[in-house]
């Protein structure tokens, strides 16, 4: 399912709100539980920002109060990946873009989480994908898959 995530943190989460300040190169968002703030750095384009803030709602949904270990950052980053990025879309904006930093611009989305996405993509998101650009481009789909109306 697409998600937005102001609005998940509006709607999941009110008693939360967003600031923003100028963070360490190396931090992109952090939560502050005894403030319920989640803390954004103002110097990012949208598509860093929609996927920190929503990779910070995981956090809250899990309720880390630490840092995580590495794994769970990875898992945190393809649920981030899944919400922000449905295949439908992906497809979509992937017929017109010409570079992977064009694509996550047109998925409001940084290159990161694009790239988490695509390495995890499902097999059966993989046919759909095919079957979906083969259908845009005209030819009959070569292959079985539930998509297909053959």
């Amino acid at each position: 399912m697409h998600q937005h995530p102001w609005r998940t943190l509006r709607d999941e989460f009110p008693e939360w709100s967003v600031v923003w300040e100028e963070l360490p190169n190396e931090i992109l968002g952090l939560t502050d539980y005894a403030r319920r703030e989640i803390v954004l750095d103002r110097r990012h384009l949208q598509g860093r920002r929609r996927t920190t803030l929503m990779h910070e709602i995981w956090h809250i949904r899990r309720g880390d109060t630490h840092a995580c270990d590495r794994a769970t950052e990875r898992w945190i980053e393809q649920r981030v990946a899944r919400d922000l990025i449905p295949v439908t879309r992906l497809v979509e904006c992937a017929k017109w873009a010409t570079c992977r930093d064009e694509l996550a611009e047109d998925l409001w989305v940084d290159r990161q989480i694009l790239d988490v996405r695509l390495a995890h993509l499902h097999p059966v998101e993989w046919s759909a994908m095919k079957h979906m650009v083969n259908a845009r481009a005209g030819q009959a789909c070569t292959h079985q898959c539930s998509g297909c109306a053959q």
